[in-house]
């Protein structure tokens, strides 16, 4: 079964590009890429015997068929994506959360990947989340917009994540002062870095050294609220770890835990 065609593919996946370049495109510009570009066309001038043949076909064919009326114009490619959901206009086209969802399905299909779905009624769904990004191993990176300190101090006693990139903005502001408060002061007794990333991070993904990446389709506060799904995408040509390390790198330091020997070390070689 063709979950989507061909060229509703191409514009998803165009808008996608744009916008994480930092970009919105309006939808008359999406629509000229839609079409492509404008081949040459030939034909016969005005008042040529093959023209006024073709006329008179034209003519002729009307006659047999009759009138007709459209009662219902075509639906464009773009027009058809905003009703499914998967593009939003505010002004300018931007990719949904189920847009990009469709786009990581669609990649882990053709890759071969690994889907695990968290049911909203699972107990032990959390524990089942941990123990996937604890089997990323020492040094993994964990992006999601909406960690806060609970999550924080989960992932610090359970994983090996020491890079977590979270998001800003007012609504953060609270959660991100309360972490930044506690973390600052707790003695954590490994390296632990958690940045602030700007508009641009909108997905959930954990991000190991080396190895698949995993996409998640839910923040970790929702875990055992609602059903949440783990896709592990290989990721050869490892474009989702320079996306995610990219947006890493142009963040803000939010907190930044040493363990104490480091410190220690630090302190001597300034003094």
């Amino acid at each position: 079964m063709e979950l989507i065609s061909e060229e509703e593919l191409r514009v998803l996946s165009y808008v996608d590009t744009i916008n994480r370049g930092g970009h919105s495109p309006i939808a008359t510009l999406v629509a000229e890429f839609e079409r492509g570009r404008i081949e040459a066309r030939y034909g016969f001038p005005d008042g040529s015997p093959l023209v006024t043949m073709a006329k008179m076909l034209q003519v002729a064919m009307a006659g047999i068929h009759g009138p007709r009326t459209l009662t219902e114009a075509a639906e464009s490619t773009i027009d058809y994506l905003i009703r499914i959901g998967a593009l939003e206009d505010p002004g300018a086209l931007r990719v949904t959360s189920l847009g990009r969802a469709l786009l990581v399905g669609l990649e882990a299909v053709d890759e071969g990947s690994v889907v695990e779905v968290v049911a909203s009624n699972d107990p032990h769904a959390l524990v089942k989340v941990m123990g996937h990004i604890g089997s990323a191993g020492l040094g993994a990176m964990l992006a999601d917009p909406y960690v806060g300190l609970e999550q924080a101090l989960r992932l610090l006693t359970s994983t090996g994540v020491d890079r977590v990139l979270v998001g800003g903005g007012d609504a953060r502001a609270k959660a991100n002062a309360e972490m930044r408060a506690a973390l600052d002061v707790a003695p954590i007794g490994r390296v632990f870095e958690v940045r602030v990333a700007g508009r641009e991070l909108h997905d959930r993904c954990l991000v190991p050294r080396s190895g698949p990446v995993t996409m998640i389709g839910g923040s970790l506060n929702t875990f055992g609220k609602r059903s949440v799904v783990l896709t592990t995408v290989e990721d050869r040509e490892g474009a989702v770890r320079r996306t995610y390390e990219d947006l890493w790198s142009k963040a803000e330091t939010l907190v930044k835990c040493t363990p104490p020997d480091e410190v220690e070390l630090d302190d001597a070689a300034t003094a």
